[in-house]
């Protein structure tokens, strides 16, 4: 039983009917975290929907804490309660979410109802999802309330100021600190069931939780992930809760395999129904009106006439009697085809094409990479060329492939039809594979540097055919690889002209596509894109530290600025020896929304297959090219910046050269006008793509988020994953033009100002018994913001340590900026498996894996192994007691010191690559100039004590 100062108990277990009291269980309760004492309270101010929060009955047996099973009541305020705290009640939720009831703006035509989806396969949804709780207040042994009481007693509350210089980090017990571990398998024990999209007032399980999505007019977390769902509604409130309103948006993600499949819809010659005001594309949040002759936008309040071809007669309700057969009246996620006017010059185009450049240096031949390309290709490569997604397996490839070698030289390899004529193979019939007579692959050598020509377009694009591919490749080792042939190759090569070379091709052939530039080291030859040596480790860590994060020169930036404008992206594959400059050549990719990848040091024996795998998985994940990315949003309210490798041509649009399934960008909104409370942010995200099949389509993503001018719903409806995928690009950003400190301290100014904004106007009053300073009161959604704040500053990308170069950090800060919310929550507090306890004898799919542990080496055992996973490396931890039995099992040897861990990164304790492993151990000290999740958390309480006195 926990207690309060003056030693009363502060719960009474009979006294709690949070269906009488609430109308909802306690979802929206805080835990009060002391750095003075390390007691922990629920404390509210009265007046607070939670000023009389108790425990349920189940809570807690004796001293030890138990999991809080979920109730099936809903998780909003009820009208009542909502009263008797002299606060206006929000709209109540109805048993299935519509928009019948939404409150709308004076003098306006009413918003429609929304159309009624049927039932899956679970039956009717319940009247609202429930809501993720972290567990309760963590269990304590009967010592650890020892160890309190006495702390308590050591330093009781004076009613003076907060000590500003705590001395106790190391007698606070950090099991009972708010474990993110705990935050994860709580959600996902409570978000068992569908989650529909069309609740208002709701979060989304955890991006860790597997969970099944049903569209009901408003698109699925996977591809729109808000910071808040529930907007402020002005400005200034926004400000003073002190969390930006940010959109991580995948427009392609990987959906669970039980979500329904996007559905394409055709609306005919006339192309796609707009608004003529704002442009927004038809949505289920349209308004018909006058018999359904015209409707009403819900962003801008315009009203559109609706074309006779598009017009349906409303039923008694005033939706449209087609509404339940149109994909854009009734899914918040759906593509549209798009007309020739859609297009570059109003002219349909032509299938995508890639082309695979490839560095034959010597560096790049003698490591065996040009020989294991050229071997693997047909077999490995080829399979997992990009498709659509309900193409079958017998339908020919509309993707044509191109083949391009460099040394000081540019290489084209064309392979000939003996059939078609040169006007013939740039022919439409040409594209369909009509010819399937080749003759022998033709080399053309081009050598002036300095203005890249394409040397000819027949012949050189060709369908991905694997006899006539084979025979290419075959060429490459022979003309290159021989020892003599290796004697005459240059050093070094050129990669500027390589990468303007194969952009020409794909403007030369009026193809949008790829360039998969496979090179080796620093580009110092003569010619354009010239880099120097630059790397200076006594810059790191001063003022001109930034210099060595931006690029040396404009040359790449105008480069990959050109490639967008061709509908051309770039994916680059560097196998350095030493340093290559990152910093500049990642502006390719990073403008045209293109990959990056690192292999220090390559071996073709030993790392060829992560480098065949990554190409893979790339090819298997391209979903779009030539794109162009629209967020149009309700009145009041607009995008203003965007975060991600993307193209910003102006304020409005980002153009992305490629879109991958797994990439994200980040939009930050902001008020532009006072929104009126209980009403709808609407937010539409279109994006214009070239399809693998060649089709010109619009993906379009709907979603609405409830608006409101209470403090405490804005933190109750907070995404801190979502957030925290804002705050590190948004860092990222910031190291380029500050210091690494200022980054730092603003990183901790944020945090503190967001739990001062808390602890100010949700769990403080002036007739509060409980309140009391020395608690630091974390919001329920955001009990590990400080960790995770912490995690961010340990992080490669942000924080130079020793052993990390400049061009590890630059790719990993490159990484950090196209990762969505799922990749950035791994990246910032890794995940750490025990997988000594697992069956190795197991049948069908990879079971799931194992609960994680905390990131802490006090939690390693040493007769156990554990793999830690951060999205980037995987690790392997072996304890120096495991048993041999479990050794041999894994790696066929009697002893760990046997192992030979070129493929897998294996540390065992003692080794010097457990320095670099404890620096994943984000809750210790990783280093000499860093500390634990204690002292941060210290540190966080004293600056929001100084907030708040």
């Amino acid at each position: 039983m926990l207690h309060n100062q003056n030693g009363q108990s502060m719960y009474n277990r009979q006294s709690f009917q949070p269906e009488k009291e609430f109308g909802y269980p306690s979802v929206s309760g805080q835990h009060a975290y002391s750095a003075l004492n390390s007691n922990v309270t629920d404390t509210y101010p009265q007046g607070h929907p939670n000023s009389s929060f108790q425990p349920p009955p189940n809570y807690y047996a004796g001293n030890q804490g138990q999991t809080f099973q979920p109730q099936s009541q809903p998780s909003y305020y009820s009208a009542q309660s909502m009263q008797s705290m002299n606060q206006p009640p929000l709209p109540p939720m109805p048993p299935v979410p519509n928009h019948q009831d939404f409150v709308q703006r004076p003098q306006q035509p009413r918003l429609p109802p929304m159309p009624p989806m049927p039932p899956g396969p679970e039956g009717v949804p319940p009247p609202s999802y429930r809501q993720p709780q972290p567990p309760g207040p963590f269990p304590l042994s009967n010592g650890a309330n020892s160890q309190i009481n006495t702390l308590h007693s050591q330093q009781p509350y004076q009613n003076g100021p907060v000590s500003r210089q705590p001395q106790f980090s190391q007698s606070i017990n950090a099991d009972r600190l708010p474990s993110p571990i705990e935050v994860i398998e709580s959600n996902r024990a409570q978000c068992t069931g569908p989650f529909y999209t069309g609740q208002r007032g709701v979060v989304p399980p955890l991006v860790t939780t597997d969970f099944i999505s049903r569209d009901q007019g408003t698109c699925a977390p996977c591809f729109i992930r808000s910071s808040l769902y529930s907007v402020p509604n002005t400005s200034d409130l926004l400000k003073t809760v002190g969390i930006p309103f940010s959109l991580t948006i995948s427009p392609f993600a990987v959906q669970h395999t039980e979500d329904m499949n996007i559905v394409i819809s055709d609306m005919g010659p006339q192309g796609p129904v707009r608004c003529v005001r704002c442009k927004a594309y038809m949505n289920p949040f349209m308004n018909f009106i006058d018999g359904g002759r015209r409707f009403q936008c819900p962003l801008c309040n315009g009203l559109t006439e609706v074309a006779a071809e598009y017009f349906a007669h409303l039923d008694h309700t005033g939706r449209r009697v087609d509404a339940g057969q149109r994909p854009e009246l009734c899914l918040g996620s759906y593509e549209l085809l798009a007309t020739a006017e859609y297009c570059k010059n109003n002219q349909l185009p032509l299938p995508p094409a890639i082309i695979f450049l490839l560095d034959v240096s010597q560096s790049a031949i003698r490591s065996g990479l040009v020989q294991l390309f050229c071997s693997q290709f047909v077999e490995r490569i080829l399979p997992n060329l990009p498709r659509e997604k309900f193409a079958s397996s017998d339908m020919a490839n509309p993707i044509r492939l191109g083949f391009i070698t460099y040394d000081h030289q540019l290489h084209f390899y064309t392979v000939p039809r003996e059939s078609s004529s040169s006007a013939q193979q740039t022919s439409e019939s040409a594209d369909q594979n009509t010819y399937n007579s080749y003759g022998k692959p033709q080399m053309y050598i081009v050598a002036d540097i300095e203005d890249v020509f394409v040397p000819t377009v027949e012949g050189f694009l060709i369908p991905p055919d694997p006899v006539v591919i084979s025979s290419i490749l075959e060429m490459i080792p022979t003309q290159f690889c021989t020892e003599n042939a290796l004697n005459r190759q240059p050093t070094d090569s050129v990669l500027g002209p390589a990468i303007q070379s194969g952009m020409e091709a794909l403007r030369a052939a009026n193809r949008s596509g790829k360039l998969f530039v496979i090179h080796a080291n620093l580009p110092i030859g003569e010619a354009p894109g010239k880099l120097k040596n630059r790397d200076d480790r006594r810059l790191i860590g001063t003022e001109k530290e930034k210099t060595l994060l931006l690029p040396d020169n404009d040359f790449y930036v105008g480069l990959g600025q050109t490639c967008v404008e061709v509908g051309c992206s770039v994916d680059l594959f560097l196998f350095p020896n030493s340093f290559v400059d990152i910093a500049s050549l990642a502006e390719v990719p990073r403008i045209t929304s293109g990959r990056l990848f690192k292999y220090n040091c390559f071996q073709a024996d030993l790392q060829g297959h992560q480098f065949l795998a990554d190409l893979q998985r790339t090819l298997t994940n391209l979903q779009a090219f030539n794109a162009v990315m629209r967020v149009r949003t309700s009145t009041g309210i607009r995008p203003v910046e965007f975060f991600g490798n993307c193209y910003l041509p102006n304020t409005t649009d980002v153009e992305l050269a490629s879109v991958s399934s797994d990439m994200a960008i980040t939009a930050e909104l902001r008020h532009d006008d006072k929104l009126q409370e209980g009403e709808l942010v609407f937010i539409q995200v279109a994006c214009l793509y070239t399809s693998v099949s060649g089709q010109r389509r619009l993906r379009i993503h709907n979603l609405s988020i409830p608006v409101t001018s209470m403090i405490p719903d804005i933190f109750r409806l907070v995404e801190l994953d979502a957030h925290m995928n804002w705050l590190s690009k948004y860092s990222m950003r910031s190291l380029l033009n500050r210091t690494h400190s200022q980054v730092m301290d603003d990183l901790t100014t944020r945090a503190a100002n967001t739990l001062a904004a808390y602890r100010r106007h949700c769990a403080c009053g002036p007739n509060d018994v409980n309140s009391n300073p020395s608690e630091l009161v974390l919001p329920q959604n955001m009990k590990v913001f400080p960790l995770y704040i912490q995690c961010l500053m340990k992080t490669e990308a942000f924080s130079p340590a020793d052993g990390i170069t400049i061009d590890d950090r630059c790719w990993q800060m490159f990484l950090v900026n196209q990762m969505d919310v799922k990749q950035s929550n791994c990246y910032i507090y890794p995940h750490l498996y025990p997988i000594h306890d697992l069956s190795l004898n197991f049948e069908g799919d990879i079971p799931y894996p194992p609960a994680a542990i905390r990131c802490s080496y006090d939690r390693l055992q040493m007769d156990a192994a554990y793999l830690l996973d951060n999205g980037i490396y995987l690790i392997m931890w072996i304890g120096p007691n495991i048993s041999s039995e479990w050794i041999q099992a894994v790696f066929n040897v009697q002893n760990p010191e046997h192992f030979e861990s070129e493929k897998l990164l294996v540390v065992r304790p003692g080794d010097k690559s457990e320095l670099w492993f404890r620096r994943f151990m984000v809750e210790d000290r990783c280093s000499s100039n860093s500390i634990s999740y204690t002292e941060y958390l210290c540190h966080i309480h004293k600056e929001v004590s100084s907030l708040l006195h």
